[in-house]
């Protein structure tokens, strides 16, 4: 086509007479296609491993499914330009070959990038780089590693290692019979290999999603972490002199070294927390994003529902341009891409957030929307779906935009078990409990797969120091004494507690259960609020920014409150700070030492009125709607179209370790304070008046309020209907 296009130009410009543009018109062309920069990736995933004490995964081939979608769809690699390896194919000689491949025919400019997802580990670090207090080297378990390895009881300690083995070790191998596939890819390999990339291109980005730990479930089932124990031998590369020079890369990973990194299902499909919500963020960005956006975005994201134990880590070059800036906005419309047995699909799935029950409407603008043909969704995977044609036919190319949502109403999946077959009365005092949440609905009773909460009771037992008895190094929950009293933890479906929260441990007494009832109630109800979010693709019409104040010392203002950069209230006076807004919102960095004060204002882009609420949230429960005030009309927070609002009516001071202020924009006015559990029994019991009823967007609230869940449904929503921005903010008391 390209060609074809610079013979029309040149067959144009001989009929008008301009020969001597001729040459410089072609050149261009040819400098524009130069210019673009070819992409490479590397996939490696494994799943099964044939070495010894490995847990087996199930979402690391799927990680890899996911990111070549994304690559080759949204990112225009091509197919043949993008090498994966899965399970067998994953030896440490193959990752090894495929990286070297890739240095040799990158060319300067070119985009690199490499996406590990495994588990991970650690040996012993025999060069001396790394710090005393760990002395192990990080490594990716690749398949094959460790046919014969000594468990880490029996194994010599890394001191006794280094002390024989540092001297004879050397960059080569010590031996010509040593198989390097019998040992993991170590982190020194993988930093020799990016300085050779990185000094054919900057355009290198690696991403790992794997841990440096295992973890020992009590389920079988349980989701797996991707870690696995020390291998505590003398690796053949151990000791490799270690190239000097600033790194030329981006290096993604997907929790501190002290952590684990876990599995993930957000669609009866298990992938990498970390990959997933990566490539979530991916989705949304444009040209001028960067790398280190989309890495925050990541965090957030997975600090938003509920995990707070997994703290992605991000090293080099984080402020360039994402794929170089050779990227177009996130697409409005979405594209018919095939058409089966009455099914019709679009390259658009659950990792945008489309769900079942949405409908998508044919995009031709200049047709009024009621004439044009429709698709309900019945199905969806991550990057499509499917659905049934309504009004009319589709044909393979037809473009579609979303029309109504439905909000993922379902209640929270919960499974109940105990260590001990006599705890079955427990169990059942457990599970009668929580059929009285609407929140909740409890699964089987080893669903791992489709839990998204476990109530586990154990009987442990603690050190003189305090902390808690386990079996073995490694091991997800404490030992259980049969003479110790039970306790129920909420945990993660990987057998971790909830969000590192230890008033999720709950002693199985009357008093106890009922405080693990309430401490239930606000968990679902701030992480449901703190995920909320808009129907996909939205790009919202409004400008919210906080801005933020500090407190000053009595006397430090004698002005204090006289002008626009300070506030007094009671006694106090607070100073301009900082003003947060767009992308920076949302953000875990977002982080002060002691309290601070917030103001808000809401800047209408649109020829459309909105009305205006603002919600406080903590992960620890606390959901409080705090614009309009109760006694406020249910209109006040209207705010006209392309009017900027200061909303001087409140402020908020936050002084949680974590924060969250959310706005909520409506084209209808809302009753925000349904989601309080008497405000909603009042506004029920009266059946008077246009209020009596609730709308769909005050059905889903109050669902997210766990006031109502079972066998209500909040949607479909008009996507354009609503809107919701949220901020983050870390207070270090």
């Amino acid at each position: 086509m390209a060609k074809q296009l610079r013979i029309n130009i040149y067959l144009i410009l001989i009929l008008i007479g301009i020969p001597f543009l001729i040459s410089v018109t072609l050149s261009s062309f040819a400098v524009g296609e130069e210019a673009l920069p070819k992409k490479f990736a590397l996939l490696i995933g494994i799943n099964e491993y044939s070495g010894k004490n490995f847990t087996r995964l199930d979402g690391c081939k799927n990680d890899m499914e996911l990111m070549y979608g994304l690559l080759t769809g949204r990112f225009e690699f091509k197919s043949q330009d993008v090498k994966m390896l899965l399970d067998k194919d994953a030896t440490h000689s193959k990752i090894e070959g495929a990286i070297k491949d890739l240095a040799a025919k990158v060319q300067k400019g070119d985009i690199v990038y490499i996406h590990y997802s495994g588990h991970g580990s650690r040996t012993c670090d025999l060069n001396g780089d790394e710090s005393e207090e760990t002395g192990l080297d990080s490594t990716w378990v690749s398949y094959g590693s460790r046919g014969e390895v000594p468990s880490e009881s029996t194994a010599r300690s890394c001191a006794s290692i280094v002390a024989s083995h540092k001297q004879s070790l050397s960059q080569s191998r010590i031996e010509a019979s040593v198989n390097i596939d019998d040992y993991d890819v170590l982190d020194d390999e993988i930093n020799q290999w990016l300085m050779q990339l990185g000094e054919k291109t900057d355009g290198v980005i690696l991403v790992s999603d794997s841990c440096h730990s295992g973890t020992v479930t009590r389920g079988a089932e349980a989701l797996a972490t991707r870690g696995a124990p020390h291998d505590l031998r003398a690796h053949p590369l151990g000791a490799m002199t270690i190239a000097k020079g600033t790194p030329n890369w981006l290096s993604i990973s997907a929790s501190r070294d002290d952590e684990r990194a876990r599995e993930y299902n957000p669609n009866e499909k298990k992938y990498g927390m970390f990959t997933w919500f990566w490539a979530q963020s991916l989705t949304e960005v444009g040209p001028h994003d960067t790398w280190n956006n989309v890495f925050k975005n990541t965090s957030a994201k997975i600090a938003a529902v509920g995990y707070e134990i997994q703290h992605p880590q991000i090293e080099g070059t984080k402020d360039r341009h994402v794929f170089g800036g050779y990227i177009q906005n996130p697409p409005k419309t979405f594209t018919v891409t095939r058409i089966t047995k009455g099914k019709v699909w679009i390259n658009a799935g659950s990792l945008l957030g489309v769900t079942k029950g949405s409908v998508f409407r044919k995009h031709e603008p200049s047709i009024p929307a009621e004439k044009l043909p429709k698709i309900e969704i019945k199905d969806t995977e991550s990057l499509a779906s499917s659905g049934e044609t309504k009004n009319g036919e589709f044909k393979i190319g037809d473009l579609v935009v979303l029309e109504s949502w439905m909000p993922d109403s379902q209640p929270m999946k919960v499974m109940i078990k105990a260590d001990l077959e006599s705890d079955q009365a427990l169990v059942d005092a457990l599970k009668k409990m929580t059929s009285t949440l609407p929140a909740f609905e409890i699964t089987g009773a080893s669903d791992f797969q489709n839990s998204q909460l476990i109530l586990r009771i154990i009987h442990p037992k603690k050190e003189a120091s305090g902390k808690y008895i386990y079996a073995k190094e490694g091991d997800s929950l404490p030992q259980t004494f049969p003479d110790a009293k039970p306790e129920c933890w909420v945990l993660t479906p990987a057998e971790q507690l909830y969000d590192g929260q230890e008033s999720l441990i709950a002693t199985m007494s009357d008093k106890g259960i009922q405080n693990l009832r309430d401490n239930l109630e606000k968990l679902a109800r701030a992480r449901n609020f703190i995920s909320l979010s808009s129907s996909p693709g939205q790009e919202s019409p409004l400008d919210f920014r906080i801005n933020v104040y500090r407190e000053t010392k009595a006397g430090e203002l004698k002005t204090c409150g006289k002008d626009k950069n300070s506030i007094a209230i009671k006694n106090k006076c607070w100073i301009h700070e900082k003003m947060v807004s767009g992308s920076d919102l949302n953000q875990l960095d977002n982080a002060f030492n002691g309290p601070r004060l917030l103001t808000f204002t809401v800047e209408n882009k649109s020829n459309k009125e909105y009305f205006l609420y603002l919600v406080n949230m903590t992960p620890r429960g606390q959901v409080l709607p705090f614009f309009p005030k109760a006694d406020m009309s249910i209109e006040y927070g209207k705010i006209k179209a392309w009017e900027t609002r200061n909303i001087t009516e409140v402020t908020l001071l936050i002084e949680e370790d974590r924060e969250y202020v959310r706005l909520i924009a409506a084209l209808k006015p809302l009753d925000i304070h349904l989601i309080h559990q008497e405000a909603y029994r009042t506004r029920s019991a009266s059946a008077q008046g246009s209020r009596g009823e609730l709308n769909a967007l005050e059905v889903l609230l109050v669902q997210k309020a766990g006031i109502k869940t079972r066998g209500a449904d909040a949607g479909p929503i008009a996507s354009s209907d609503w809107t919701t921005s949220q901020a983050i903010f870390n207070v270090k008391k």
